[in-house]
């Protein structure tokens, strides 16, 4: 996956993560509508996100420097906007409860609250993360996706 399609997806995962999807997420950006970002990231783009529009994306969404540009897991699949799916791995040695407890902890530090479908989908890229790294909770991979879902 090229950079323009990472930044895409990830622009994408956080319009599904974000109560009221593309249109609170123009508002944040400053756009009166949300055509200009559907035509970046909606199910039929025409732009690309650019480099100064993924930095400024970053800065008014609050999101970490060249965090659209963070390449996203081996077992991504692109689905459209709202649809990101990553594909299920088997559990093996991941303990479910540790990795729940984590993000819980993370959710408390950072003051977020996320309706079930969010937090499902949050504990979801935990646990798969999890699986690719020893079957260990990554705190600072989960700040990232919390502040992505924010």
């Amino acid at each position: 996956m090229d950079v323009w399609e990472t930044r895409r997806e990830n622009m994408r995962l956080t319009i599904a993560a974000t109560n009221g999807g593309a249109k609170e997420v123009s508002a944040k950006l400053g756009f009166a509508n949300s055509s200009y970002l559907v035509q970046m990231a909606g199910p039929n783009p025409t732009r690309p996100i650019s480099e100064r529009n993924a930095r400024t994306f970053e800065r008014k969404l609050g999101l970490e420097p060249g965090a659209l540009d963070t390449p996203l897991p081996d077992d991504y699949l692109p689905c459209g906007p709202s649809k990101a799916v990553l594909l299920q791995k088997p559990m093996n040695d991941v303990d479910l409860g540790v990795v729940i407890q984590v993000v819980a902890k993370v959710l408390q530090e950072e003051n977020v609250e996320l309706p079930n479908a969010k937090f499902a989908t949050l504990l979801t890229l935990a646990v798969n993360d999890a699986k690719d790294h020893d079957g260990k909770a990554r705190e600072d991979v989960i700040k990232l996706l919390v502040d992505l879902a924010r």
